[in-house]
C-alpha cells in the first residue's frame, strides 16, 4: 500500500509543480533512492557490473547506478504527469525518428511488434503511439494491491492504450491485437513468465523472453526494434529502426530460440549506448548462475544486431 500512496501523493504534486523544478526533485529522490534501498541497488549494481565489465571502478559503477535510480524517478514522474496532458503535450515531449518504419510493417497487415528495453522514458514510448493515431497494446503485468494495478493502468490508459492482462489469457489478447492490425509494445530484457529461453547477453548466458520470436513467426507480425532517449531537457527522442529478419529453418524450437539471441543482441546493442537509462532494479543474471558452463546453441547462429544510427543528445540526468 506504500507504494500506492505514494504515486497518490505524487499525483497531487505533478499537478502543481512545474516541469523543471519536479525532475530536479526526481534526481534527489533518485539520490536518496540509491543509497536507502539496498536490495535494488545491489541488483543494479550488479547488472551495470555486466555492462560495463568487471574493470569498472567503484566509483564510476555507483555513478552509473545513480543515474539509473533518478532516471527511474523521473519515469514515474511523466507517468503521473500524463493526467494533466494533451495530446500536443506528449508529440512535443516525444520525437519520433523513423516513423516510417511502422507504416510499412502495418501495411502488410498482420500488425507490429515493437520492442526495446526498460530504457530511457519507456512510460512515453507507448502514449506517444497512441497519441499518433497507432492502435497500441501493452502487457499489464499484475500489481498489487489492486488499487495500485487500477492506478497505474487507469494512467495508462490515458490515450487509448489497451492492456492486456500478464497470464494465461495474453496469448488471446495478443492473437487478436496483432490479427486485427495493431501495434503490440514488449520489453525483451526481462522474463516475467518463467517461459524463457538461455541466450548470451553481455557475455553471459541468462533467460530472456522468447514470445517475441515465437509469436513473430507464428504470426508473420514484423518485429521493430525502437530506442528511445531521455535527452539533457529530459524530452525523449525515439528512434524505430526497419524490422529484423528471423531464420526461419523449419525447425520451429531451435528458430525461436536463435531468433531471441538475435533480439537480446539488439537490446544489449541499445544498453551499450545508454547504460545510465536502462532502468531495471531487479537482477537480470541469475545468481549463481546455472549457465556458466552450458554452451547454448543460438549463439553462433543468431544474425548481428542492427546497425545503429548517430547518437542522439544523452544524457546521465
Amino acid at each position: 500500500m506504500l507504494t500506492y500512496y505514494s504515486l497518490r501523493i505524487g499525483l497531487v504534486l505533478a499537478a502543481v509543480i512545474p516541469h523543471r523544478l519536479a525532475y530536479l526533485i526526481c534526481s534527489i529522490v533518485g539520490n536518496v533512492a540509491f543509497y536507502c534501498n539496498g536490495s535494488a541497488r545491489r541488483a543494479v549494481q550488479d547488472n551495470m557490473r555486466h555492462v560495463f565489465g568487471p574493470r569498472m571502478s567503484r566509483w564510476r559503477l555507483n555513478q552509473a547506478c545513480r543515474y539509473v535510480f533518478r532516471n527511474t524517478v523521473k519515469n514515474y514522474y511523466d507517468l503521473l504527469s500524463l493526467p494533466k496532458m494533451k495530446q500536443a503535450d506528449v508529440e512535443k515531449r516525444v520525437t519520433v525518428n523513423g516513423a516510417e518504419n511502422i507504416d510499412a510493417a502495418l501495411q502488410r497487415g498482420h500488425g507490429a511488434i515493437i520492442f526495446s528495453g526498460h530504457i530511457g522514458n519507456y512510460n512515453l514510448v507507448a502514449q506517444a503511439a497512441t497519441a499518433r493515431g497507432y492502435p497500441t497494446n501493452i502487457i499489464a503485468e499484475q500489481l498489487h494491491p489492486p488499487k495500485l494495478h487500477e492506478l497505474e493502468n487507469g494512467l495508462r490508459s490515458k490515450f487509448g492504450l489497451k492492456m492486456i492482462p500478464l497470464g494465461p489469457s495474453a496469448v488471446r489478447g495478443i492473437y487478436q491485437a496483432l490479427r486485427g492490425n495493431e501495434i503490440l509494445v514488449l520489453a525483451a530484457d526481462r522474463d516475467l513468465t518463467a517461459n524463457g529461453v538461455p541466450v548470451e547477453f553481455f557475455g553471459e548466458v541468462t533467460e530472456l523472453p522468447s514470445g517475441l520470436a515465437a509469436i513473430s513467426m507464428r504470426l508473420n507480425a514484423p518485429l521493430i526494434p525502437i530506442h528511445a532517449v531521455r535527452k539533457a531537457n529530459d524530452s525523449t527522442v525515439v528512434t524505430v529502426y526497419p524490422p529484423i529478419e528471423l531464420e526461419r529453418t523449419g525447425d520451429r524450437e531451435r528458430d525461436t530460440l536463435v531468433g531471441t539471441q538475435q533480439i537480446a543482441r539488439v537490446v544489449e546493442d541499445m544498453i551499450r549506448r545508454t547504460p545510465e537509462q536502462w532502468v531495471v532494479l531487479q537482477k537480470v543474471w541469475p545468481d549463481p548462475n546455472p549457465y556458466l558452463t552450458t554452451p547454448t546453441p543460438a549463439l553462433a547462429a543468431a544474425p548481428p544486431a542492427i546497425t545503429p544510427g548517430p547518437d542522439p543528445q544523452l544524457t546521465r540526468t
